[in-house]
């Protein structure tokens, strides 16, 4: 048998690829392809010489013989698959080159570009869960987990070596992971079961696409804002600190990122050993073990809702059999995420009896539902700006931590005018090829989301009032001054919502920064998006926004707070008009007699709320 491993999961084009071999032949090969819109054969090399090594520690480098491999200047940027055979021998072991997947005689790395990609899509191979579900050598960050006493290098935790086969393929998954049910031609957990599908469909599909893995995202703080897109894809459940704090920093600034994954951050890893190991604490989990610690799980220190929109926390799993059909109920239709699947609210799709869309493992927020509209409550961390596309309630043979658990769709932007969907489900890449309306709201997302983003501002009242009431004009600006856009870049504005609102404008067309249109019905979400178009027509910038307008009656409510609110403390807390915990003997001592006129006008507005609340309520006293 052959095995191999690479030094580093990533390389740069036109250097070389270091891989470490161990093999029973004296002798051995290695074919070079990528995998892309096919399974592509780049290259081959000659033979070379080879010897057999024992496996080693889980927790170390194995320390295998490395040979170097030249990347021609043919290699595209990619991932590629090492395949390894045999020579030598009579029955020289070979592996099966249709497929990426295998337990041995692969190995997988990525080749980035050297310098200035003109792509705009980056996609991110889940590197550290590859590897935390491998079980090469006997062990993972799951069954038979090695605990090592922390260094001071290192924390106590679990640990892994990347220096080890099965790196995404050719090793072995973790002993007790069972198979997929509905998808068996592959283990999950490695780069064929829902990476290898999304790429194929990705690229056949006319999507330019640059590749790297956590270990690059870990190390290189100035990756990210090369690209206008990044994507997690599938499985991608073991994040690292700086992994994190550059995927949160890049959002922030206005980079946009697709989660077309589930389990998505769930627990932080320490990288070691020049970083080709990792750490996790997961002891909380692994009480069987009767380790402590300080656990490692996200949701106990700084959910990561607050990057990623959603959290297993509010879902759930479903590892073993076949599991319930559950799909996403749709909520508000007439986002652009929803575009051409002709999909209508409270319809369910990706309800596949073959491979259904939500699970193995799903994500959601917190929710409350209000007049059959789902909003998420941001206690979980969740961002305000969070708007819900779907919701898909587990059932009771989930296994699920949260009292209601559901699966949650939805969209978020930054305070830059980044733009985040999560799909929130690791099967999303397996029902691309089966279900035409997952493929077309995934074309929806890399379309608008692969071009610079745009901040829009509002929306603003322009009849006074600090909420977007319906029926009332709102005004919006696209902020494009982090962006440099032409000056004579072309806005096009879409508003969608129910009733469809009248669209205003700034000039003789709406082709211009700011837009102005009325709010639709009370409780219903509308979106306003802007795309930016310079010369030849071309796409230069796009920005989205969510917000669901208040009623009449919501608008009178938030009035009378804030009104009664003001009439306690109308400054500083250090200097309320009335402060309760004065003598009541005392309080006329400190009343300006200037403010009765201010208490007067408040007290004739809030008596005129009170009557029109009664009014509306049919004139009900527990209105």
């Amino acid at each position: 048998m052959i095995f191999a491993y690479p030094r580093t999961p990533s390389v740069l084009e036109g250097t070389d690829v270091t891989l470490h071999v161990a093999t029973t032949a004296p002798e051995f090969r290695v074919d070079f392809y990528r995998h892309g819109a096919s399974l592509e054969h780049v290259a081959a090399s000659g033979p070379r010489t080879g010897g057999a090594f024992p496996f080693g520690p889980v927790g170390a480098d194995w320390g295998w013989p490395a040979y170097e491999f030249e990347i021609g200047d043919d290699w595209r940027p990619g991932v590629y698959i090492a395949m390894l055979t045999e020579l030598g021998t009579a029955t020289g072991a070979m592996p099966d080159a249709s497929t990426p997947d295998g337990e041995w005689g692969k190995a997988l790395f990525v080749v980035r570009p050297r310098a200035g990609s003109e792509r705009e899509i980056l996609y991110k191979l889940p590197w550290n869960t590859y590897h935390a579900y491998n079980g090469t050598g006997g062990s993972s960050l799951y069954a038979q987990a090695k605990w090592v006493d922390g260094r001071e290098t290192e924390p106590s935790g679990f640990k892994v070596s990347t220096r080890r086969p099965g790196g995404g393929t050719g090793g072995m998954v973790m002993a007790n992971d069972s198979a997929d049910a509905h998808c068996p031609s592959s283990r999950r957990q490695t780069f064929a079961h829902w990476d290898a599908p999304f790429i194929l469909w990705a690229e056949r599909s006319g999507y330019s696409v640059d590749y790297c893995t956590d270990w690059d995202v870990h190390r290189e703080a100035e990756l990210l804002g090369n690209y206008n897109l990044v994507l997690s894809v599938g499985h991608d459940e073991y994040w690292s600190e700086p992994m994190r704090r550059n995927i949160a920093e890049y959002i922030e600034e206005g980079g946009n990122v697709a989660f077309f994954s589930g389990n998505c951050c769930w627990f932080r890893v320490h990288y070691t050993d020049d970083d080709s190991a990792m750490v996790c604490d997961k002891s909380v989990r692994q009480r069987a073990l009767g380790q402590r610690g300080r656990g490692d799980r996200w949701q106990q220190f700084d959910p990561e809702n607050s990057v990623t929109g959603c959290s297993h926390a509010q879902a759930g799993g479903w590892w073993d059999g076949k599991r319930d059909v559950v799909g996403y109920r749709v909520q508000h239709q007439e986002h652009w995420v929803f575009e051409g699947t002709r999909l209508e609210d409270g319809e369910v799709f990706g309800d596949s009896d073959v491979v259904p869309l939500l699970g193995y493992e799903c994500d959601g927020a917190d929710v409350v539902w209000r007049n059959g509209v789902a909003r998420a409550t941001g206690r979980d961390g969740t961002p305000p700006s969070f708007t819900v596309l779907g919701t898909a309630e587990l059932g009771p043979r989930w296994h699920a931590t949260s009292a209601r658990p559901t699966a949650t769709m939805g969209t978020y932007a930054s305070s830059s005018g980044g733009t985040v969907f999560n799909g929130a489900t690791t099967d999303w890449p397996l029902l691309l090829d089966l279900d035409s309306k997952v493929a077309r709201i995934t074309r929806n997302v890399l379309d608008r989301l692969s071009v610079p983003s745009v901040r829009i501002v509002g929306p603003v009242p322009t009849a006074g009032g600090a909420w977007p009431r319906e029926g009332t004009p709102l005004q919006v600006y696209a902020d494009t001054a982090r962006r440099a856009h032409d000056v004579g870049s072309r806005y096009a504005w879409e508003v969608r919502g129910k009733p469809g609102p009248l669209l205003g404008h700034d000039g003789p067309s709406s082709a211009g920064p700011i837009l102005t249109f009325l709010a639709g019905k009370g409780g219903e979400p509308m979106t306003v998006e802007v795309t930016i178009h310079g010369e030849g027509g071309k796409r230069v910038g796009f920005g989205s926004l969510s917000f669901i307008p208040v009623t009449e009656r919501e608008a009178l409510l938030a009035e009378l707070c804030a009104l009664l609110a003001e009439m306690v403390r109308p400054g500083e807390p250090s200097a309320p008009l009335v402060d309760l915990e004065i003598d009541p003997y005392e309080l006329g001592l400190g009343l300006v007699l200037e403010n009765l006129v201010w208490i007067g006008d408040r007290a004739a507005r809030i008596a005129e709320i009170t009557s029109l609340l009664l009014a509306s309520d049919g004139g009900s006293k527990n209105g």
